[in-house]
């Protein structure tokens, strides 16, 4: 969760249009390790993407993503030890 320092529609944006530049700013995030998030995760975010910040309201909503997200890097961390 450190990495979460940018909105999350603005990090999927980012994986959707392959902008490795804009991933490498998030803590703990090199190239190779923006590449892999690429690789695995375009095609799959764009829904993420299309959000506006009003729209993720709410506790629950906000849970939700948080979790996601948290699985997400919690594998990717996993994978580059």
């Amino acid at each position: 969760m450190k990495a979460l320092v940018m909105p999350i529609p603005k990090i999927a944006k980012a994986i959707e249009e392959r902008d490795s530049r804009t991933l490498e700013r998030l803590k703990g995030v090199g190239k190779r390790t923006a590449d892999k998030i690429i690789a695995t995760l375009q095609g799959k975010v764009g829904k993420f993407a299309l959000m506006r910040s009003d729209q993720i309201s709410g506790m629950w909503r906000w849970w939700t993503l948080r979790n996601r997200w948290r699985r997400f890097w919690s594998r990717i961390s996993a994978t580059n030890e």
